[in-house]
Order: structure tokens, then C-alpha cells, then sequence
């Protein structure tokens, strides 16, 4: 499996240097080898890249592509109602804002924010459970 932060490393690199088509290919060919390579989480990180490239590029039929590919890649299990769905969700958002398609990115924007407000609540149940457990265990001890 590739290192995604490795990946990322070089990428950062090749912005330092401001070369925009090396920096279009190189996440080409990475998208292409994570693909090949059934490498899922790195595939959703560099379609994130790539779409924020596309984004500050004003390359928007190209970045609508890869949204629409990203998107069907993380609106399934085990990817939805989690923190890297959301922050997907944001990405191309914030894509479709730059494209000026405001009536899409409002609503992406406020599915993100009902995801975060969903994982933030069941968060707190997770807790109070384990709380409700430590508590029950604790007395459970002190009965014996």
C-alpha cells in the first residue's frame, strides 16, 4: 500500500515549485495506481486533492468529474454519516461555490452540518453509555 503521506509530501513539493501541470499529472497517475490498487482511503484523499486543484485551477468540467466520482466513492457504507464523509462533503461544496452553483453548494453545506450535527450527537450517547457502564461495573464490584 502506498504512504499516503509520502503522496502528499511529494505533492507539496510540486506546489513549492508552481508547476501546474506536473502537479495535474502527478495526482493523474496517483488517482490511476490507488485505483488499480484498491487503495480506497488513499483514492478519497487524492479525488479530494485534485478536486481542490480543479477548484483553484477554474478547471471546473474536469473537478465536476472527479465530484461526481468522489462523491458515489464515500456516499456508501463504511464511508457515510463519518468525519471524512462530511469533510467530503465540504470539498465539493466549496467546489460548486467556486463554480457559482450556490443553490448545490448551499445544500451540500447543509448536509455537512447535519452529519457533523448526527456524529457530534451520537458521540455524546457513545459516552454517556460508557459512563452508564463504568458507573454499573463500579458498583457491581463493590457488591461482591
Amino acid at each position: 500500500m502506498a504512504d499516503i503521506r509520502q503522496i502528499l509530501d511529494e505533492l507539496d513539493g510540486l506546489f513549492s515549485l508552481g508547476d501546474t501541470e506536473k502537479i495535474h499529472s502527478f495526482l493523474e497517475e496517483k488517482i490511476i495506481s490507488s485505483q488499480e490498487n484498491n487503495e480506497t482511503d488513499n483514492l478519497i484523499t487524492l479525488l479530494n486533492e485534485m478536486i481542490g486543484f480543479c477548484r483553484d485551477m477554474g478547471y471546473f468540467a474536469e473537478g465536476e468529474t472527479y465530484c461526481n466520482r468522489l462523491f458515489m466513492l464515500v456516499d456508501c457504507k463504511p464511508y457515510k454519516d463519518t468525519i471524512p464523509y462530511a469533510t467530503t462533503l465540504l470539498n465539493i461544496a466549496n467546489f460548486k461555490r467556486a463554480k457559482k452553483d450556490y443553490e448545490e453548494s448551499e445544500s451540500l453545506y447543509l448536509k455537512v452540518l447535519m452529519h457533523i450535527l448526527m456524529i457530534f450527537m451520537w458521540q455524546q450517547v457513545v459516552q454517556k453509555q460508557m459512563f452508564i457502564i463504568m458507573i454499573l461495573s463500579n458498583l457491581l464490584e463493590k457488591q461482591k
